[in-house]
């Protein structure tokens, strides 16, 4: 019988709604690492040119992301 190892879990809240999830801590890291690459690469920038960012630092890392980066 093999024991399903749950993945870490890391709480996120939404600073406008008050609205807390929680998500996998590797997809937390995933994305941290990737918004401080955009950010110390281009400086302040919008909302859209990070989330384009990120995509972008995801296709230069090879980095396989089925989910969403964006506001849906």
């Amino acid at each position: 019988m093999a024991i399903a190892i749950k993945p870490q879990k890391t709480e996120c809240l939404n600073p406008n709604t008050g609205g807390r999830m929680n998500i996998d801590e590797a997809t937390y890291d995933l994305f941290s690492k990737a918004i401080y690459y955009v950010l110390k690469k281009e400086g302040a920038i919008s909302f859209t040119q990070l989330t384009e960012g990120i995509q972008d630092c995801f296709k230069q890392q090879k980095t396989k992301f089925d989910g969403l980066v964006g506001i849906a």
